[in-house]
């Protein structure tokens, strides 16, 4: 008996031995294929030629998505030979999409691999405006343990849309994607949450403002006579569950147009009423208008931003641009989602 037990365990050590051989050959043979992918074989190589930038560039950009799809193979690879388990890609978008008890307590960025970035990614994919990419690596029922260029785009989408919990209170306009303390934070609470105000179905307890695109104005001239000229248009809607109260717009100048284009810079809502005083454009092109407005459970309200000339344009003439609505600033606790920026209507000055 003692030597067949002896047999049989040196079978399956046998076995796993093979198994682990045979995911560290995989990892060789796809580290292999990607250098030579990327750099080519030396004895090959054809001669060089001159190239353009934007050539270079794009040859650049393909090299970063290979590398990125690479390494989510080996991550995955990796993670299968130290467990001793399988390298497939797990996930689905089942809850729970975490360990019970898991909490995120580390920084995340580029380069990270890890159980972290797996939930991460799980997390990411419940939500269409978040989601990593829709196939492949990466995507639902397929998430990884590599922390690559899509999974930072990702984290980027996801601080842009509870903006005024993770961009505004800094003074941010757009995602960085980088899993920094506030932003474990915000993944910590929707986790311990049940992901209210996040996953699509999931009744929200909490105030809940969506921002939407209307027909924008249409093209006119701004002269120097003082006429409004409207630019960008917004829809704010409040969740069916609690009303919302918005304090204030973040305002953008983009195009040629230059700061002194307006004297003025104005909120109107959908009735042609001003909204609060107004703002001008500071050094930066950047001004804030508006004041406080509660819009009821379940409605909505659009608003339009306006721009009223100064006088003396003729130095300007034939230079062109818009104002875009950057952010909203609500009170802390309200979550916003949708879609920020909103660009508007271009205007052109004519005299």
């Amino acid at each position: 008996m003692k030597k067949i037990s002896a047999f049989l365990n040196s079978t399956r050590e046998k076995r796993q031995n093979s198994k682990n051989f045979g995911k560290k050959a995989a990892v060789a043979i796809l580290s292999v294929a990607f250098f030579m992918a990327v750099l080519g074989s030396p004895l090959l190589a054809p001669k060089a030629e001159a190239q353009t930038y934007a050539e270079l560039e794009a040859k650049i950009n393909a090299m970063l998505s290979v590398f990125d799809t690479f390494m989510a193979q080996i991550a995955s690879l990796r993670v299968g030979i130290n467990s001793g388990g399988g390298g497939d890609a797990v996930g689905g978008g089942e809850f729970p999409i975490v360990p019970t008890g898991f909490r995120f307590n580390r920084y995340l960025s580029q380069g990270a691999v890890g159980d972290d970035v797996l939930y991460l990614q799980r997390i990411l994919n419940v939500n269409s405006s978040t989601r990593i990419v829709s196939s492949g690596p990466g995507s639902p029922g397929n998430e990884t343990r590599f922390f690559g260029s899509l999974t930072e785009n990702a984290v980027a989408r996801f601080q842009e849309y509870f903006r005024s919990e993770l961009l505004s209170p800094f003074g941010l306009f757009s995602g960085y994607g980088i899993v920094d303390v506030s932003t474990q934070n915000k993944l910590n609470s929707l986790i311990a949450n049940d992901y209210v105000g996040f996953v699509a179905g999931v009744p929200l307890s909490s105030p809940f403002l969506t921002v939407s695109v209307p027909s924008q104005p249409n093209a006119t001239s701004i002269r120097g006579d003082g006429a409004h000229v409207p630019f960008t248009r917004v829809t704010l809607s409040a969740g069916a569950n609690s009303e919302v109260t918005i304090n204030n717009f973040v305002v953008e100048k983009t195009g040629s147009l230059p700061n002194f284009t307006f004297a003025r810079v104005i909120l109107l809502d959908e009735n042609g009423n001003q909204i609060g005083l107004g703002g001008t454009l500071g050094t930066n092109g950047v001004t804030v208008i508006g004041q406080s407005v509660t819009i009821p459970a379940g409605q909505s309200r659009t608003f339009t931003v306006t721009g009223i000339p100064t006088s003396n344009l003729a130095g300007s003439v034939g230079q062109s641009g818009g104002l875009r609505v950057l952010s909203v600033t609500v009170p802390f606790g309200t979550s916003v989602g949708g879609t920020l920026p909103v660009f508007g209507t271009t205007q052109t000055i004519t005299n």
